[in-house]
């Protein structure tokens, strides 16, 4: 369900705007977003006006003085004074007896309307025709016209109906066009906004994501297929009101709620559910209802069950760098989404803050992530970008823990309060529908889950680090950790860590340079005979993409790490892969990457092949000074074999 906006409208301060959408408006500031305690039902602000004039309401306008608003609905409108109220105790009016000659030329409902301050006129649009009409006096000669032929490349790039239109509240020159969940920049005598961003036209570009809250005035928003469960698949959604939900088709399928997450300051709840009814291993197209609304369509997938060596293939990757959000495609994503794998591990970093890059709290810019709110705001406006919208809603997601995910660059429980970290853990578990409902009271956000004959682990690798104490995932969690991993008796564990375990890295993130000795101990544990099958290390955070591995000299490793990162970088420049590292790694490559992974059973033992892949889908080239194991290798692709071996994929 698109955002649709009834109207947008500039603030009497000249310095904010109103959105109304969904019985709800918000207040919004440029650059910030939606304001604190918005969004808000019109009912609670806007007095008599829902009582007298209930919406929702086709057009709204704000009076040439900015002094008063107009709400049309159908053939009536009322005139709504600022801090008064509306303005006669007759209205509403009818359009045709108080707008001079307006309705001869364009009869209502109108589907937006707007007041130009450059020109002094309203402007009212209906289906591919518009009317000027000049405050005071009535509507100018020669009206309707074509916006098709009057607005150079709008209905050709953008054609309406339009949901709303608003003047720039500083650029009286720019006009924004709202339509759907989309919206374009007009600027007059220019024509549609010409910039360009990754060989596609800047605009038209999600509202959802450009309008930081704006989401906040759907019906629903930042729906998300989540991890496995034993008794079937999960996922999470965001509704504006805490209204039912129904699955169709029903019968065998079953919705089970398993936990639900307010936000302070911000209305509106998440709620996380569970599939129930569906075979092990099974795909199903299904429909989410609330009430008469069918709120969207999406197919759930089942995993098998842990007795079963099905063949699957995942995706990984980290650090998705979009803090400006001006980025209308993340190109890793969209090639991740047509290799179609069962599930994508998102790999920390999954959220940028506004900042200068570097470490601490005075260098976030705007309050961004400085607050819950503020920090909420801030993730799921990535939620909101267009591909990672496709990428959830279409595809299991499952996320580990890292920095930028709850607060500045580098945070640990160092510079993070116990009352900031517990804020920012509310946000995260809102924000991805992992299983938490059975984590112990140590207050980590670690959580696992099986897929067949694998089982993946994600420990938290963000709220008890410290370098003070030279400590990644801290005593109690690598204990419980390694005794998690002990008792699995799948053939393949996986292990997600957003910093890398094997390479020996002596600066910046990672295990040996911040945490030697948990590194030294996590890996003589996870190499010992007491845990079974082959251990697989996913890693991100560094800005390159290099394989390593860790074993006794025998040159039949059993453990291996991958590395993928970033999937996107703000800059776009390509990290080189670390020197330091060189007698770990099979191979490095750079720029941005993702991971594939395809992993069958061979003699019960399984079998990986793995692919970093560029933007293009394509397996990324080995960086040049990478040496190791695959130097003389020309693609960042390997497979670890049944007898753990790692050999090239030709």
């Amino acid at each position: 369900m698109e955002l649709k906006l009834e109207g947008v409208v500039p603030h009497y301060s000249k310095n904010k705007y109103y959105l109304f959408g969904n019985s709800h408006y918000g207040r919004y500031k440029p650059k910030i977003g939606l304001d604190k305690n918005y969004p808000r039902h019109v009912s609670e602000a806007w007095r008599d006006l829902w009582e007298r004039f209930p919406g929702p309401y086709d057009a709204i306008l704000v009076k040439s003085d900015y002094k008063a608003y107009y709400f049309f609905k159908g053939n009536k409108y009322v005139r709504y004074q600022v801090g008064k109220g509306i303005y006669k105790s007759d209205y509403p009016y009818n359009i045709a007896n108080h707008w001079r000659g307006l309705t001869n030329q364009l009869a209502p409902p109108y589907d937006a309307v707007f007041y130009r301050p450059i020109k002094g006129k309203y402007y009212f649009f209906k289906g591919d025709q518009y009317s000027r009409y000049t405050p005071g006096d009535g509507p100018d000669d020669g009206y309707p016209k074509s916006i098709n032929k009057e607005w150079r490349d709008l209905w050709e790039r953008f054609p309406g109906p339009y949901d709303a239109v608003c003047a720039h509240i500083t650029d009286p020159k720019i006009t924004y066009f709202f339509k759907g969940g989309s919206y374009v920049r007009y600027k007059h005598g220019t024509g549609l906004d010409d910039a360009v961003a990754n060989g596609k036209w800047a605009y038209p570009q999600s509202t959802d994501y450009r309008w930081k809250g704006a989401w906040t005035l759907k019906q629903y928003s930042a729906f998300t297929l989540g991890e496995f469960l034993p008794a079937g698949p999960t996922f999470s959604i965001r509704t504006l009101q805490n209204s039912h939900l129904a699955l169709v088709p029903s019968g065998q399928f079953r919705l089970k709620l398993l936990a639900t997450t307010n936000n302070t300051h911000l209305p509106g709840v998440t709620r996380q559910y569970c599939i129930e009814g569906m075979t092990a291993g099974s795909v199903q197209d299904f429909e989410l209802h609330s009430g008469a609304d069918k709120l969207l369509e999406f197919k759930a997938r089942h995993a098998p069950l842990p007795s079963q060596q099905t063949p699957f293939t995942f995706a990984m990757g980290s650090c998705l760098n979009d803090a400006e959000n001006k980025i209308d495609s993340v190109p890793t994503i969209e090639a991740m989404l047509q290799d179609q794998p069962e599930f994508m591990l998102w790999n920390g970093d999954t959220s940028y803050y506004i900042g200068d890059g570097s470490t601490g709290e005075g260098t976030v810019k705007d309050n961004d992530m400085k607050d819950q709110r503020r920090m909420f705001l801030r993730m799921f406006t990535t939620r909101h970008q267009p591909s990672v919208v496709k990428a959830v809603h279409n595809i299991p997601a499952i996320s580990t823990w890292d920095d930028h995910d709850f607060g500045f660059n580098n945070s640990n429980k160092d510079n993070m309060s116990n009352s900031e970290i517990k804020l920012a853990t509310e946000v995260f578990k809102t924000c991805w529908p992992n299983n938490y409902n059975n984590l112990t009271n140590y207050n980590s956000i670690e959580h696992s889950f099986r897929y067949g004959a694998t089982e993946v682990f994600c420990p938290d690798t963000r709220t008890h680090r410290s370098p003070s104490r030279k400590v990644i995932l801290g005593k109690i969690q690598a204990e419980l950790l390694i005794a998690k991993m002990q008792k699995s008796n799948a053939a393949l564990k996986i292990l997600v860590l957003s910093s890398q375990l094997i390479p020996k890295k002596t600066e910046g993130e990672g295990f040996y340079n911040c945490a030697k000795k948990e590194r030294k101990k996590l890996l003589e544990q996870l190499a010992d005979e007491s845990i079974s099958g082959r251990v697989l290390i996913l890693s991100g955070d560094v800005h390159y993409s290099e394989l390593s591995f860790y074993d006794e000299g025998n040159g039949r490793p059993k453990i291996i790490e991958l590395t993928s990162s970033p999937t996107l970088k703000k800059n776009r420049s390509f990290s080189s892969p670390h020197s330091s590292a060189e007698k770990q790694r099979v191979w490095g490559a750079k720029g941005n990457t993702y991971a594939l992974l395809h992993v069958t059973y061979v003699r019960n033992k399984p079998v990986v092949a793995m692919h970093i892949k560029d933007e293009f889908g394509n397996t990324a080239e080995i960086h040049a000074s990478s040496g190791g194991r695959g130097a003389g290798w020309g693609q960042a692709a390997a497979r670890w074999t049944d007898d753990n071996r790692i050999t090239e994929i030709l």
